[in-house]
């Protein structure tokens, strides 16, 4: 399938990831672990699910995506954990994204600052409140 052709090893030269937007970012070592374990299937995969989901993952939604994470690790692609943090996500909900500390800020976004001011704009109000914040909940 398509992803059978997307993967293909000598096309790839290692550069294929897998992203995983219900993955917290501070879940890429359970990926990580993941990935160069040699143990018995059901027990890695246990031990990946607990990882997500202490990470704050959905438990289920981890499960689920089971399939494609055997397929990635069966075809050496990375795997990316891309969602953003539970609390980062409580915080932007009650102040933006200016309530982050900067640390976190730039754990997002490259110019915190000036992606601050740029959502702050009355021209990018709509954007900000209509797209923006919905894909961050």
């Amino acid at each position: 399938g398509l992803l059978t052709d997307i993967c293909k090893p000598k096309e790839r030269n290692g550069n294929t990831a897998v992203g995983l937007a219900f993955a917290p970012q501070s879940s890429q070592s359970a990926l990580n672990d993941y990935l160069s374990s040699n143990g018995s299937e059901d027990e890695v995969e246990r031990t990946l699910v607990e990882g997500l989901t202490a990470a704050g993952a959905n438990e289920e939604l981890a499960k689920r995506h089971l399939p494609i994470l055997r397929f990635a690790k069966k075809k050496r692609c990375a795997l990316l954990a891309l969602a953003p943090e539970l609390s980062d996500l409580e915080t932007l909900q009650k102040g933006g994204l200016q309530s982050l500390d900067s640390e976190r800020r730039d754990a997002y976004v490259a110019d915190a600052q000036g992606f601050i001011a740029w959502t702050q704009e009355p021209k990018s109000k709509l954007y900000t409140d209509k797209s923006l914040m919905k894909d961050l909940v």
